[in-house]
């Protein structure tokens, strides 16, 4: 079959887990015998040389047909991140031709991708869900963007139900999605490039973790569980940027280093982001690897660890816990509950050098088995192969998310009283010219 995959990162760029699942996956379709294509793009990403890798052709979004998109979307111009995010996707429906020639199309539904796939006419169309805008403003709010995020989930919850397919990679996501759409959501797990050779030394004393410094990620249940362990806990070192803290609006390394101040570059220790290969190495070199997340579609910083022969104590939020059991693979405690961590943490740190042999193989033999990339392949080409629908949103939706005529880009502003206009100025000029003054 000739595929077109719609996609918002892809390798080499890495902006998370997306382009590391289809970067494994595409090539292992082409070896299918597929005739694969990705079109990569997004409100943030666009105009970079197209190549082919693998035997994958992969194109970019074309600046020019988004900016020229942009007015198109103007009555939303008081929520700039919907707008941007409908003129990327619709722009790269129709830099595709709307799949013209395609047998099938796969779209993530990250960044609202998926919107014109069901809204306008295409190919038999399959949206895998790997983590939404509206179901990551969810966890992490972003201040002034709340008016934003809530008309993203509702275009998301209103549009994905008439998608012709859906699947995901993880249990815990698709009981999301199957409770607020009514439907069933298929999953298959992501697969997983072989890594290094296995090491199951662990020589480290510290713990590690993998991930952006943000709210949904766990920081603070993790700090509550080392203030829990007391002497007896871990220093563990936290690899990632740092982002905002939703509700106090500040960086959340500076959110954490106020409100534990015990624990904060004592027992936690935050690292800033760091390359791949150094986060390979602290993986492979930490006694424990540990993913505190509150929620996570999948999490492949789990997985990636486990082949690499760390000993994985994970969250039942995160996905990777679908494939992972309770002191024969790893350690699995339940999602917020710092004194579960704190338990799992102590029962991991106690094992014998056998015991902790036996676990860290066990680990490496389940990801390679259940996360084969070849036998993830076979997988997605089925679902492809079986998705002959076409999925079409009802008139009255598709409005919604179709280019409409442009209006001016300030006409909101003329609803709001004068007072309020000239004092919100009058605060950005003031914070504009500290910025410059401290710069």
């Amino acid at each position: 079959m000739r595929l077109l995959f719609v996609l918002p990162e892809y390798p080499p760029d890495h902006g998370g887990g997306i382009a590391t699942v289809y970067g494994a996956l595409l090539p292992e379709l082409v070896r299918l015998g597929h005739d694969v294509h990705a079109v990569v793009g997004s409100a943030y990403v666009s105009g970079r040389a197209s190549f082919e890798d693998h035997g994958v052709t992969v194109s970019y979004l074309e600046p020019e047909r988004y900016h020229r998109l942009l007015p198109a979307y103007s009555r939303y111009a008081a929520m700039p991140v919907l707008q941007r995010h409908l003129a990327a996707a619709r722009a790269m429906w129709e830099q595709t031709d709307g799949g013209a020639g395609f047998d099938r199309v796969e779209v993530v539904e990250w960044g609202l991708l998926f919107a014109p796939w069901i809204c306008a006419e295409s190919p038999p169309s399959l949206v895998r869900l790997h983590g939404s805008s509206g179901q990551i403003s969810e966890y992490d709010t972003m201040p002034g963007e709340e008016g934003a995020e809530q008309v993203i989930r509702i275009i998301e919850t209103a549009l994905l139900p008439h998608a012709a397919a859906l699947s995901t990679s993880s249990r815990i996501n698709a009981a999301y999605w199957e409770e607020r759409l009514g439907r069933q959501t298929a999953i298959v797990p992501p697969p997983l490039p072989p890594s290094a050779p296995l090491s199951t030394k662990g020589q480290g004393t510290t713990a590690f973790v993998a991930g952006r410094l943000q709210e949904w990620k766990g920081p603070r249940v993790l700090a509550d569980a080392l203030r829990l362990l007391g002497d007896g806990a871990p220093v563990v070192e936290w690899a990632g940027r740092a982002v905002m803290q939703p509700r106090t609006g500040v960086a959340y390394d500076r959110y954490l280093a106020t409100e534990y101040a015990d624990i904060w570059n004592r027992k936690l220790i935050h690292l800033g982001q760091i390359s791949p290969a150094e986060v390979q190495r602290r993986q492979r070199e930490a006694k424990l690897v540990i993913i505190p997340s509150l929620w996570d579609v999948y999490n492949l910083t789990a997985v990636e660890a486990m082949a690499r022969g760390s000993l994985v104590v994970c969250s039942d939020g995160a996905g990777a816990a679908d494939i992972m059991e309770d002191g024969v693979n790893g350690f699995v405690f339940r999602a917020g509950d710092a004194r579960a961590l704190a338990d799992a943490t102590l029962r991991a740190l106690d094992l014998s050098s056998s015991e902790r042999k036996a676990i860290i193989m066990s680990a490496a033999e389940t990801v390679r088995e259940q996360l084969d990339p070849a036998r993830i392949a076979a997988l997605v080409s089925a679902e492809l192969i079986q998705a002959t629908a076409v999925g079409h949103a009802p008139v009255s939706l598709t409005g919604a998310v179709a280019p409409g005529e442009v209006v001016p880009k300030d006409a909101h502003l003329a609803r709001l009283p004068l007072r309020d206009l000239i004092v919100h100025a009058a605060g950005r000029i003031r914070t504009k010219l500290s910025q410059s003054i401290r710069s």
